[in-house]
């Protein structure tokens, strides 16, 4: 069984980026060398904001580089890829939508995919078998959200196992 980390253990394992904060409020590029590590994505997807563009990479924290990599590759390998319509990011500094302190994408330990059919708040239309991938390496589902968190179908995150 999974659950959400928490903030302490968020930087306890993956680290604090207090120090790397530039007064504008963004990540200086100290915090992203020292934490992301970019991976080829097993095949590409559109960017959810740019349907032109087609994503080929992802850059996630370093220390779960070769888990999230893992689980993309058997998702591809299972044949579902196609099922994936977009890529909406993995590592973007940001606070949290609605909410206070940061999302879990400034660790880069959080995925959006599919976004263009699954917006945040609504049900979602992941394939049960990503679900499950994701799942099986430790990575909880969005749209497993409970309040006062938004239910968030195309997000994925690194989780602690009970």
């Amino acid at each position: 069984m999974l659950r959400l980390l928490s903030d302490e253990e968020v930087v306890s394992q993956f680290g604090s980026p207090d120090r790397f904060i530039t007064e504008d409020g963004h990540a200086s590029a100290g915090w992203e060398g020292q934490t992301l590590d970019k991976f080829r994505l097993p095949a590409p997807l559109p960017l959810s904001w740019d349907k032109q563009r087609l994503v080929t990479h992802a850059r996630c924290h370093r220390a779960l580089r070769p888990e999230l990599e893992g689980v993309l590759k058997s998702i591809h390998t299972l044949g579902l890829w196609s099922t994936i319509g977009d890529f909406g990011g993995c590592y973007a500094f940001r606070r949290i939508r609605r909410g206070r302190g940061l999302s879990r994408h400034s660790w880069g330990i959080a995925i959006d995919l599919d976004v263009g059919d699954n917006p945040q708040g609504a049900a979602g239309e992941v394939h049960p078998l990503v679900i499950q991938a994701f799942y099986d390496v430790g990575w909880l589902w969005g749209g497993w959200f409970q309040p006062p968190t938004l239910p968030d179908s195309m997000h994925f995150e690194k989780a602690a196992r009970l």
